[in-house]
């Protein structure tokens, strides 16, 4: 029962989030915080990078 127990307990339970805040110093009006959960079949942190990066240019353009 004990081996079973261990078994159980060793599993991986969560979930995986991507996380990125971007600030400016100088304009604060910039601040973006974007957080996407379940990206671990879908590329990780490469997954909301370029959705953050094109919030990013459309504010800067």
């Amino acid at each position: 029962m004990e081996e079973e127990n261990n078994k159980k307990s060793s599993k991986k339970v969560g979930i995986i989030v991507s996380v990125i805040v971007i600030s400016d110093d100088e304009d604060e009006q910039l601040l973006t915080i974007n957080m996407i959960e379940n990206v671990e079949n879908r590329g990780g942190s490469h997954y909301l990078l370029p959705k953050v990066k094109n919030i990013i240019e459309g504010y800067i353009s």
